[in-house]
């Protein structure tokens, strides 16, 4: 990939595929995209609250590791229930993915919204599992996991791309590049607060709490410009 990089791309045709493309070969530069982005309330909102969820979907492996191993599950159990999360959300990644290229994004704030209520009710479901019965069944574990896959991985394409259209004709890396930072921070505090002493078993649940105010936000506030697709339409 890295020969095909640099010696087979285009990193600007000469002719422009599309009016964004075109667009954005009138750059501003960094500092002034910097400007225009955190003076932009939808931008922020959304960085904090997809950066708060994509933080919480990296960080439930940590978790999941902590509260499995008292359970006397073997290492190659935890490793099928890590598997199920991972794997349900890669393929449900992909297909939002290419429903994304083949669809465009108009009308997909529902999927999102779906997707960060299923992620949101199964962690509510593995923290009750977790503090109220004694000995879960790895088989319930698996399946509340690969429900949390689709919902946590899956939703990434359209927070990306939710991002970038909202902010068009800034550059895609510039505006999803506060989400990514926003990410890493919260997913190490959010694994190290989920496995404190004084939480006891309520981990998932803790990490529902955190994610409650930006499930909120999203479901209630929060809605998709779409300025890029509406001025390639155009």
């Amino acid at each position: 990939p890295a020969i095909l990089a640099v010696f087979v791309m285009k990193d600007k045709p000469k002719i422009p595929p599309s009016y964004s493309a075109l667009v954005k070969t009138e750059e501003k530069g960094y500092f002034e995209e910097t400007k225009i982005l955190f003076k932009s309330s939808k931008w922020i909102g959304g960085s904090l609250c997809f950066g708060m969820v994509i933080g919480l979907s990296t960080s439930i492996p940590t978790t999941n590791s902590i509260y499995m191993d008292p359970l006397n599950l073997s290492y190659l159990n935890q490793g099928f229930i890590t598997l199920g999360y991972v794997v349900t959300g890669l393929f449900t990644g992909f297909a939002a993915t290419l429903y994304i290229e083949n669809k465009g994004l108009k009308n997909c704030d529902f999927i999102l919204k779906i997707l960060l209520t299923v992620s949101f009710l199964s962690l509510v479901a593995l923290g009750i599992m977790f503090v109220y019965v004694e000995k879960p069944d790895m088989l319930l574990i698996l399946l509340c996991n690969c429900v949390l896959g689709i919902g946590f991985i899956g939703c990434m394409p359209f927070a990306c791309s939710s991002i970038a259209e909202s902010n068009f004709p800034i550059q895609e890396a510039m505006s999803t590049n506060g989400m990514n930072v926003l990410t890493m921070v919260f997913s190490i505090g959010a694994s190290h607060l989920s496995v404190q002493k004084f939480v006891g078993k309520g981990g998932f649940l803790v990490l529902a709490g955190l994610m409650l105010p930006a499930w909120i936000y999203m479901m209630f506030f929060y809605e998709t410009s779409f300025k890029r697709q509406e001025a390639d339409e155009k």
